[in-house]
């Protein structure tokens, strides 16, 4: 529920919430094709995730690995803290891109 409320605040991205499984489908159509460092476009699920990892040092799993380029898969098998820290790195992450 708190990984919702998050990215229910940025007019960046929609979500699948879950229904009974540990993953949260996050779709990331409104940062594809958003720029970053200067010359880096986001063409996909590959390219976000990288973006993020780098970025913000938050590891997703890309979508198209699931047939759903338009999705990344984040886990929140975790503390709820690394949860909210998480969820709140990427969307600062996807305030910075152009």
């Amino acid at each position: 529920d708190r990984m919702a409320e998050i990215f229910s605040q940025g007019s960046f991205c929609s979500f699948l919430k879950p229904e009974g499984s540990f993953y949260f489908f996050l779709n990331i159509e409104g940062v594809l094709g958003k720029q970053y460092n200067h010359d880096g476009v986001l063409g996909g699920s590959d390219d976000v995730a990288f973006y993020l990892l780098t970025a913000s040092q938050v590891g997703t799993v890309p979508g198209s690995g699931f047939g759903a380029d338009r999705y990344l898969r984040l886990s929140f098998a975790v503390s709820d803290q690394d949860v909210e820290d998480g969820a709140k790195k990427i969307s600062e992450a996807f305030k910075k891109l152009k």
